[in-house]
Order: C-alpha cells, then structure tokens, then sequence
C-alpha cells in the first residue's frame, strides 16, 4: 500500500492576463491526468494578474475540485 502524497507545483509567468492564463488552465488539466492529490499554484515569479488572470484561476480551481484533487496557491507577491 503506498501512503504517499502526490503533490504537483505549478508556476505560472510572470504575468497572468487574458493573453497567456490560458496555459495555466491547460497545465492544470494536464496534471489532473496525472492522478495527483495536491496542486499548488507557486506565484513567486507573477507580478501581475488581471481580471482574466483571476477567472483562469478559479476555473482551474474548479476543475481541480471536480476531480477531488486539492488545489492551494502560494508566494503571493504584493
């Protein structure tokens, strides 16, 4: 029996817009193929998000919750 978590960090560019945000949802569909247990959004290096930016994230967190996978962000800059 294997306990172990699978946890799968995503990084996102440096800007989170209607231009690229699509990426970040096609990475997260991409890693819910993966059977993991935890995505974590790493945003240490996004200095900007839009509205566009904002709404990619939460339907990746809606994806993510559809598929029983739990979905946590970090490194929030100011």
């Amino acid at each position: 029996m294997n306990n172990r978590l699978i946890i799968k960090i995503i990084k996102p560019s440096k800007f989170l817009e209607g231009n690229n945000g699509t990426h970040l949802v096609e990475k997260v569909c991409q890693v819910l193929q993966e059977k993991v247990d935890l995505i974590v959004i790493d945003f240490k290096d996004v200095i900007f998000m839009d509205s566009l930016g904002l709404n990619f994230l939460v339907s990746s967190l809606k994806k993510a919750r559809l598929s029983g996978v739990k979905f946590v962000t970090c490194s929030m800059n100011n």
